[in-house]
């Protein structure tokens, strides 16, 4: 099986310890899901990383990457589709320490991954921050509104978990 088209999407909001709150949650959660996608050459990947950090107000920061591994993903194409891999962070919790497989999507399918994690700084300067991924990938050709009015998935893969020491 050959993809002829494949769009990645990861959009991260991240925050500090000081915005851990209920109000701040709820303001996080409001925030965009999906982002209008940038131009691309018809028959190229488009790999579009979306930074929402919330430190100090709301920053958005924009940019594409040429490979799917700037957004920790492996993009494999199979016999059965297109093979989607999470590569391992450099998260301090979870820690995903080796390659995940996630989904395959066939052609014209649309797979999202949710993910968040705790980061912290060097032993010298122990500070820390949070970020929750929601990261789309699709065997489709890009359009600018892709993701933008989604509401079902082909594949869905949740790896969220309580990063304050609770359950969910």
């Amino acid at each position: 099986m050959t993809v002829t088209a494949v769009v990645v999407q990861r959009v991260r909001v991240r925050w500090s310890k000081e915005d851990r709150g209920a109000r701040e949650a709820a303001r996080r959660a409001a925030l965009n899901r999906a982002f209008p996608l940038p131009a691309a050459p018809p028959g190229t990947p488009l790999v579009h990383d979306v930074l929402i950090d919330t430190e100090g107000g709301v920053r958005i920061e924009e940019r594409t990457a040429a490979e799917a591994e700037g957004v920790r993903l492996r993009l494999i194409e199979t016999d059965g589709g297109l093979k989607v891999e999470r590569l391992p962070s450099h998260a301090a919790y979870p820690v995903p320490r080796h390659r995940a497989h996630l989904f395959t999507l066939g052609p014209g399918q649309v797979g999202r991954y949710l993910a968040n994690f705790r980061f912290t700084g060097c032993a010298c300067a122990p500070c820390w921050h949070y970020e929750e991924w929601t990261t789309y990938v699709a065997t489709l050709p890009a359009r600018r509104d892709l993701f933008l009015t989604r509401e079902r998935y082909d594949a869905e893969v949740d790896s969220r978990v309580s990063l304050y020491g609770r359950t969910r």
